[in-house]
């Protein structure tokens, strides 16, 4: 790990081969967000890629095209992440590229228009995508529609009143030498440090002076709650075309910095889990606690999993079961509280 003029810092691991990886990771996502800021994180990811201050988006996809390899943005509640993986040869012209696109961006008011233009289909999608939509859901829930309980995916109302000044400033807040991260794979390491200062140094010297990076500020504060969508048709069904409902039940957890990050493990060893249970099967979680809860499930239980969301701030422990024609309601009994239990009685 190195540290580069402007206070970045940069990571490389080793690995052969003729294809190297570069992440830059900037801490801003929906958790950060106001009332006046609300939907700004989901626009900065879709605008990835598009125009900056030196490029057009024209410009910006030859760029791409002509380096090949795959370039992507993906993001979270807590940070954005803008990934390329191109040959060892175009590191340099990758990180250009990257530099410009993470700090550089023009995020104009015809792109933001354009942006809405397509979220009403994209709020159509993913409500076809049970596990996406019913995890929005425990979290807003969870933390009563703030901080993480902030939606990923903005609604039209938030969306018609985002303006350019106002990603702008959302963006600039967030942008400090702390909250930047840049990292790579199969690079040597000399050379990586060097080809981030020379386009990362300078741009985030400009930034040097800000503040710390708010994160430490914005805690996420668990509420708790219950949220229903009756929604008119289901978004899947099992083999058979019997809808399925689906349930999620949380509990507040532990993050990734937490003591008990490894009891935690172990709990979810512990209470099991899995996929298409039936009697008999192999490896189908049939002597785990959460299969002996939905085994009374009338026509059997499609999916039952327990998988803890970590981070830092507002990380939960859910446990989610999908099954078929009930009433997502009278699914919470069978929903596994063991885990309170097994984690109240953890021996230290």
């Amino acid at each position: 790990m190195s540290e580069i003029s402007g206070g970045c810092t940069v990571a490389t691991e080793p690995h052969p081969g003729h294809w190297g990886a570069i992440n830059v990771l900037l801490e801003v996502g929906s958790r950060f967000e106001t009332e006046e800021s609300k939907g700004a994180a989901y626009f900065l990811d879709r605008l990835a890629y598009k125009s900056t201050s030196g490029r057009s988006h024209g410009d910006m996809m030859s760029q791409l095209e002509a380096l090949g390899g795959a370039f992507m943005c993906s993001s979270s509640r807590d940070a954005i992440m803008y990934h390329a993986i191109i040959f060892n040869k175009d590191i340099d012209a990758a990180m250009e590229l990257l530099s410009e696109v993470v700090l550089e961006p023009e995020l104009s008011q015809e792109e933001i228009d354009q942006q809405k233009g397509l979220l009403g289909y994209e709020l159509d999608d993913m409500t076809a995508k049970p596990d996406f939509y019913l995890m929005e859901l425990l979290h807003q829930a969870a933390y009563e529609n703030d901080t993480v309980g902030r939606p990923q995916v903005c609604s039209e109302e938030d969306a018609s009143r985002m303006t350019a000044a106002k990603l702008h400033t959302f963006r600039d807040q967030f942008t400090t030498p702390s909250g930047l991260v840049i990292s790579g794979a199969g690079i040597p390491h000399d050379e990586f440090v060097g080809s981030a200062e020379k386009h990362f140094g300078s741009k985030m010297g400009e930034h040097a002076g800000k503040p710390e990076h708010p994160a430490k500020k914005i805690q996420a504060k668990y509420v708790g709650g219950s949220m229903l969508d009756n929604m008119p048709e289901s978004p899947a069904d099992n083999a058979l075309g019997i809808p399925l409902s689906q349930i999620a039940l949380g509990f507040q957890s532990v993050g990734w910095n937490d003591d008990d990050l490894y009891p935690l493990a172990v709990l979810q060893l512990l209470l099991g889990g899995g996929l298409s249970f039936s009697i008999g099967g192999p490896g189908k979680g049939m002597f785990a606690r959460m299969y002996e809860r939905v085994e009374p499930i009338p026509m059997g239980a499609e999916r039952h999993v327990h998988e803890p969301i970590l981070r830092r701030h507002g990380p939960l422990l859910p446990a989610r079961l999908r099954a078929p024609g009930q009433d997502p309601r009278s699914l919470v009994g069978f929903c596994p509280r063991d885990g309170v239990g097994l984690q109240l009685h953890q021996p230290r």
